[in-house]
């Protein structure tokens, strides 16, 4: 992040030098870095679990509108509740 720290400053410098308008609001987002680490938590492993059939329903209804499979909902349920 400091070196994108960095660019930022010299694109704006770089920009002012050359006359170009820049933006002056306070607290832009000027990136979103995506770093997944997902591969340092292992392989996955396949797990026989029991969840009853009106439950299952409303996981993989919920899970189909917002792009998840089903074992991707779990997860990030148990992410959830584990943060708490």
């Amino acid at each position: 992040m400091s070196n994108a720290v960095k660019a930022i400053e010299l694109t704006v410098k770089t920009m002012i030098e050359d006359g170009q308008p820049i933006p002056d609001d306070k607290g832009w987002v000027w990136a979103v870095v995506d770093a997944p680490v997902e591969k340092y938590f292992g392989p996955a492993e396949k797990i026989n679990i029991t969840v009853p059939q009106a439950i299952l329903a409303r996981i993989d209804s919920y899970a189909k509108v917002h792009g998840l499979s089903r074992s991707g909902f779990l997860v990030d349920a148990a992410r959830a509740m584990m943060q708490r």
